[in-house]
Order: C-alpha cells, then structure tokens, then sequence
C-alpha cells in the first residue's frame, strides 16, 4: 500500500541524507562545491523511489512478475490475473485513499502558501528603487537583503544601510550576491522549494533542503573569498550583517544574511578552508557516504504499488515459475482470442487459519479451457505455490467458472492457459 512505499521512501531518503552529509566533508576538504552534493543526495532520494514504483507498477508483485515474465510454450496464452483478496485488503485500499488524499491537501497548501509569497515579493520589488551602487545597477530596499531576488530576472538588493559600509566592504557583498547570480542559485532554491511542496510528508527531504539552503551560502563564501582572499574581514562582514538580519527575506532568495546557526556553520567553514584536514579524515568520510548509499540500494523495495506485506513463507521459499515442456496434446496455433474468465465467478475462498496468520500466497496454475468455456479439471496442474492449503481453495470453484473461448478464424477452440492467482492478507 502507499504507505509501505512512503515508509521505504523515508528510509531510503534518510540514507541518502547521512551519504550527503559525510560527502559534504569531503567535498569540502577536496575544495569542491559542496552544494552538489546535496543537489545529488535530493535527486537520488527522489529518484530511487519513483523508478521502484515504476518497476512495481509494470510488473506488478514479484511472483505474479516471474509469472508474466516466464517463457511461454507456443500455443499457451497466459490469462488475466485474478486476486483473491480478504476484508483487510480492503482496509489497506481505504488507508491508501485516506493517504492520497491527506497527501494532496497538503501539497495544495504548500502550493497555496508558495504562490503567495512569490506574489508579496512581487508586490514589494515594484516599491524598491533601481540605483547604481559602486558601478553595479542594484534595488535598494528599507530592509530586505543582501541578496538575489527573482528568476526573470535575477536581481540584487541591497538595504539602505549598505550604503554606510566602507567601500572594501561594500565590494565583498557585492561579489557575494554576484556569485550567487552567476550561479543561478536562485532557480536551485526555488527548485527545491517547489519539491518540498510537491512531498511535505518527506522529512529527509526537508532536512537536505535545509542543508542545501546552507551548502549554497558555503559555495558562494568560497568563490568570494578566492577573488577577496581577506577571511577576518569577510568574517566581521558576515557578523555585522547578521546583527542587522531582517526577516523580511525571502524563503527561495539567496541571500548574505543567514540565521545565527547557520552563521556558525559558515565562519567554520571559513576556517576550515584555510586549515589542514588529514587524508584519513577524508577517506573515512568517503567510505562513510560509500557505505550509506549502499545500503540505500540495498533496501527492499515493496513489492507492488499498493506494498502487500511478503509472508513468512513467500520469504524463506523464492517463487520460481517455469514453463511446461512442450506437450503433443496440444497444437501449435495462433490464438486470433485467449480465453478470458467471464465476469460473476466466484472467489476463491481465503483459508481462514492464512488469513488470521496474516499469511500472504501465490499460486501459477495450469489447465485447459474447452470450446464451451468450460474449464476441464482433469488438465489442473499446479506449477509453483506458497502454500498447498491455497491450491485447495482454487480447485474448490474452478470448476465452476466460466470463460469466453479461445478463438481462431473464428471458431472456439481449446486452450491451455496459464492464470497466477495472488492472495494478500494484508
């Protein structure tokens, strides 16, 4: 169910988290951006789960996709899969509903909150002044800033006190929000800001966010200080700001004042940049976000869209469907229309001590369906099943199903067929 695929999602997400955050160590002894780190960690937390969904939802669970994918004997026309299900398969459906939407209500506030401060900031950039400061064309704000503002197009602005700063300074927050403009990370902010709100229930992607917000602010110290190499100024500046920090900042807007936290964390990074870090350090990191991407991988996915719960019994024996040899009791033709189970037949009947044990099974059955629809109970034949006790409860109706004939050009004929039969408790 949805929440099985939102559990492996979360847990996945907090691996690829704990990844990012020993590669950040690394990147940043290595002098490289530290932002993609965190832009790969957000993508793969995103991406994994989705292509597990996506293989769930082509193949459908692990038996019935051994089932569908095992080679065919020509003239064997693999059926419809039929589920047997119980009354909790059905509470999981109402969960998955109940999730869905608790998911998209959520979504649209975000959405809804996202729109508006995009439309106040908006509304404030047509009230700041455009004016030329030190020979770089900037807005001028009462109290918003340092920082770039916009995506089309991307601008500075600057807080009117600004102007009282020493020019040496003046050019370093100028650099700084240049950097960020140059860099386009505005649009990463925004980005990322915009997939939060898509998945709010993501914890592990809130925190990456979070962190990413951070690792941009890191980058741009870097660059400036590359092209101002003056780390004591450019640390008094971060602090003189901070002390002036308005919280009338944007959320998506990069900017030189950063809360307090925040602040620490870049003054240390400041000063780790101009210090020695061991090439132990850096190989145990490295191994470190190594060894939390493979288990990333290596965590099971669930096995359908919906995430039945495998049974004990599923888990200790692998299903292994293999196709019948080739018989001569039967010809080899080219079915024009395969048997199909008419709909109003009866179910099979869960067996109740499976049920109350939660015990989730899988049957491959094999029998022949006559030119009248019938099923001949003389061909059954049991290719591959969890549990003998599940074979009983299809022997037991389908004798009595009925079925629309196999045709060719035009004529009903037999055919031998080929149904997975799944049964989930939970």
């Amino acid at each position: 169910m949805i929440a099985a695929w939102m559990g492996f999602t979360l847990v996945v997400g907090a691996c690829f988290a704990l990844a990012a955050l020993a590669g950040e160590r690394v990147a940043m002894a290595a002098a490289r951006p530290v932002r993609t780190v965190w832009i790969a960690a957000i993508i793969a937390m995103l991406a994994w789960p989705a292509l597990a969904l996506a293989h769930a939802s082509a193949f459908g669970s692990s038996a019935v996709a051994g089932a569908l994918l095992a080679p065919i004997t020509v003239g064997v026309h693999r059926a419809t899969v039929f589920v047997a299900g119980s009354a909790s398969a059905h509470l999981a459906r109402a969960l998955d509903v109940v999730l869905l939407a608790s998911w998209s209500m959520l979504s649209l506030i975000c959405l809804v909150h996202l729109a508006r401060r995009m439309h106040a900031l908006a509304r404030q950039r047509r009230s700041w002044s455009t004016e030329c400061v030190d020979g770089v064309c900037v807005r001028l704000s009462s109290d918003v800033g340092p920082a770039v503002v916009g995506l089309r197009p991307m601008e500075i602005v600057l807080p009117e006190w600004t102007r009282a700063l020493d020019r040496p300074l003046r050019a370093l927050v100028l650099c700084h929000e240049h950097e960020h403009r140059r860099a386009r990370d505005p649009h990463v902010l925004f980005a990322s800001t915009l997939l939060v709100a898509l998945m709010p229930w993501n914890a592990a992607l809130w925190w990456c966010v979070q962190r990413l917000r951070l690792a941009i602010e890191m980058d741009c110290d870097a660059r400036v200080l590359r092209a101002h190499p003056r780390p004591e100024r450019y640390g008094l500046l971060l602090l003189t700001i901070a002390q002036r920090h308005s919280a009338a900042a944007t959320r998506f807007a990069p900017a030189l004042s950063t809360p307090s936290s925040n602040l620490e964390r870049r003054i240390l990074a400041i000063r780790r940049s101009i210090s020695h870090i061991s090439r132990t350090r850096i190989a145990l990191f490295g191994a470190a976000a190594s060894a939390a991407i493979a288990i990333a991988c290596s965590v099971p996915a669930p096995d359908t869209p919906t995430g039945p719960r495998a049974s004990a019994s599923r888990a200790a024996t692998p299903n292994r469907f293999v196709a019948p040899a080739p018989s001569s009791a039967f010809v080899s033709f080219q079915i024009d229309k395969p048997a199909m189970p008419m709909s109003g037949n009866p179910a099979p009947q869960y067996p109740q001590a499976l049920e109350q044990q939660h015990v989730d099974g899988n049957v491959l059955a094999q029998f022949v369906v006559d030119a009248s629809g019938q099923v001949d109970m003389n061909t059954f034949k049991v290719l591959d099943a969890t549990d003998p006790r599940f074979v009983d409860a299809i022997r037991n109706v389908l004798g009595s199903w009925k079925f629309t004939p196999a045709e060719v050009g035009g004529h009903e004929v037999k055919q031998l067929v080929q149904m997975p039969f799944a049964f989930e408790a939970s």
